[in-house]
């Protein structure tokens, strides 16, 4: 089960408010160390939307995400990963550490680079999130035990509204 929400109305100072008196120890601690109200906002309404998906419907596995104006959650019943950003233009050198060289050609190739990288990142960090790999950083290159255990996963991607999301749900034998 995936829940987005969308923050521009809850960056109200009295909504934040709420938020925080709803949310766990743990994350209004994670929220304090945030700059703005937006990244409190994204940070406290994923963390409600975890404990939604643990506690109402008893899903085993969670994963959240925020970036610009969404906060998202995914709820399974088997290891997920869930990553959700917002298009945008990357520098050069930044995508060529973090791509293999397989996955700069495809960039390289595409009609729309930055869309590219973006969906290439959000899998990348989906994968992870699900327990593929050991470190953000088992991605930045091939890797054949990695490649190995994404096939035993289903890999999702949409495009909205200048942002992408990937879901990564372990697939069920």
């Amino acid at each position: 089960m995936l829940f987005i929400c969308r923050i521009d109305e809850i960056v109200k100072s009295d909504t934040i408010n709420a938020l925080y008196r709803l949310s766990s120890d743990k994350r209004r601690r994670k929220a304090d160390m945030l700059s703005d109200n937006r990244k409190k906002a994204a940070s406290l309404s994923a963390g409600l939307l975890k404990r939604l998906l643990e506690e109402k419907y008893n899903f085993k596995y969670t994963s959240i995400s925020h970036s610009g104006k969404f906060s998202a959650c995914l709820g399974s019943n088997v290891p997920c990963g869930l990553d959700i950003e917002k298009i945008s233009h990357k520098k050069r050198k930044l995508v060529e550490r973090v791509c293999t060289k397989e996955e700069l050609s495809a960039i390289d190739k595409s009609s729309s680079p930055d869309v590219e990288f973006i969906k290439l990142w959000t899998v990348k960090e989906a994968s992870f999130k699900a327990g593929i790999g050991e470190s953000l950083f088992d991605f930045f290159s091939q890797n054949q035990e990695i490649e190995e255990k994404k096939k035993e996963y289903a890999f999702e991607t949409e495009i909205f509204e200048d942002y992408a999301i990937t879901v990564c749900k372990k697939i069920l034998k």
